[in-house]
């Protein structure tokens, strides 16, 4: 099986303090692991948003050297674009009434997810059994 780290998940993953992201991680190869290149995008900005200038630099060199981690690994499948397949599967989500609290954004990683045929890795939220039945398969670390 092959999975999709939300920034969220990325976030989590760079993050010094031990959580369940972390300990799921550590049971899965990183050849398994795929990056969004909206969710990188995304964790960058949450990262670059920090005011604190040592902590920044700290997560941002945490986070550079995961991204190499997972791309060593999973060679040129690791960093997914935003295609036109995707954006297919984005177009249906883009209008479900039912997913009008999750951001454009969200919904771009999801279609991604689908698209590619590949499991999400976030935090159960108050969407996840709707995201479920839209077709997106998700793994939720520490379930």
């Amino acid at each position: 099986m092959n999975y999709l780290l939300s920034a969220q998940t990325l976030l989590d993953l760079c993050a010094e303090e031990s959580n369940a992201t972390q300990r799921w991680s550590q049971g899965i190869p990183a050849q398994s692991l795929r990056i969004s290149v909206i969710s990188w995008a995304h964790a960058a900005s949450e990262i670059a948003s920090l005011g604190d200038a040592e902590v920044r630099r700290t997560v941002e060199s945490v986070f550079s050297a995961l991204l190499n981690h997972i791309l060593a690994d999973a060679g040129p499948d690791g960093l997914l674009g935003f295609e036109r397949n995707h954006a297919d599967q984005w177009r249906g989500l883009m209008f479900d009434d039912r997913l009008e609290t999750i951001s454009q954004i969200d919904r771009q990683v999801y279609a991604t997810a689908i698209a590619e045929g590949l499991t999400v890795v976030e935090e159960r939220h108050a969407m996840t059994d709707v995201l479920q039945q839209v077709g997106l398969r998700i793994a939720i670390p520490g379930e």
